[in-house]
């Protein structure tokens, strides 16, 4: 598999665990420094090693079937600021029927009046879109 095509893997797996604002290029320079780890460690690129990689966040792991692993930390981007869609929800607020808030960057329309303030519940809480809400009119 050709460097480009793993970089492409490995930036949708990234982006699918919630690492965003990496490029492939970053991605390409974690695999270049990975491989030139393994070689300055002698580790024969060219024998049958099969290497197990792993994203845990924003830590990418490569472990060679023998040798040492090595770990990379790639830059993230901060998280998008959704405030001017509605505000963050707040377990010292209440909430009138059908208001939205933002919870853990996800943004919720409540199904019910919440007449006192309580720590967030899922089930008070419809988990929705900007467009599913232009869409409903």
């Amino acid at each position: 598999m050709a460097n480009g095509t793993i970089a492409t893997e490995l930036k949708a797996l990234a982006e699918a665990m919630g690492v965003h604002g990496v490029d492939g290029d970053t991605i390409g320079a974690v695999l270049k420094d990975f491989a030139g780890k393994f070689t300055s460690e002698g580790i024969d690129t060219d024998t049958n090693t099969t290497y197990t990689i792993s994203i845990d966040g924003n830590v990418i792991t490569l472990a060679p079937s023998s040798g040492d692993s090595q770990t990379i930390t790639l830059p993230t981007a901060p998280a998008p600021d959704l405030s001017y869609i509605a505000p963050e929800y707040s377990n010292e607020s209440t909430y009138a029927l059908g208001a939205y808030v933002i919870y853990e960057g996800v943004l919720y329309k409540a199904k019910a009046a919440i007449e006192t303030a309580e720590e967030f519940d899922a089930t008070h809480w419809d988990q929705t879109t900007v467009m599913a809400e232009l869409a409903a009119g």
